[in-house]
C-alpha cells in the first residue's frame, strides 16, 4: 500500500522519497492501472492548502503547474506509457464555490489533455 501511494500522493514524493513524478512512474509501472494526478502546496508551511490538499494545478504555490503536468501527461502519452492505464484523472478538492470550481477544473482538463 505504501509504495502504490508514492505517485498518488505528491507530498510522499516531495517529503519522503524526494522522487519526480517520471521516476516515480516508471519505478511503479508494472502496477499502475490508474493515474491520479493531484497537486498540493508543501513549501509554504503557513499556506491553507499546505500539504495533500488537492489545490488546482494553476494554484500559486503549488507544486505543479498546468505546464508541467501537461508536458508530464504529454511525454507519457507520446511514449506510449498508458497503454496499461485504463483511468487517468484529475484530483482537485472544491473549496466551497462548487459551480467556480467546476469550471476551473474542466479549463484545467481541457489545457493538460490538448
Amino acid at each position: 500500500p505504501y509504495i502504490i501511494s508514492k505517485i498518488y500522493s505528491r507530498n510522499l514524493i516531495y517529503s519522503i522519497l524526494e522522487e519526480g513524478l517520471e521516476e516515480s512512474f516508471s519505478s511503479l509501472k508494472p502496477w499502475i492501472h490508474h493515474l491520479h494526478l493531484a497537486n498540493c502546496v508543501m513549501k509554504d508551511t503557513s499556506s491553507e492548502l499546505y500539504g495533500d490538499q488537492h489545490p488546482l494545478f494553476s494554484q500559486t504555490g503549488g507544486e505543479l503547474t498546468l505546464e508541467s503536468i501537461r508536458k508530464f501527461y504529454k511525454n507519457l502519452e507520446e511514449e506510449r506509457e498508458l497503454k496499461d492505464v485504463d483511468v487517468c484523472s484529475l484530483e482537485i478538492i472544491s473549496r466551497g464555490r462548487e459551480e467556480w470550481y467546476y469550471q476551473k477544473v474542466c479549463e484545467e482538463a481541457v489545457e493538460i489533455w490538448k
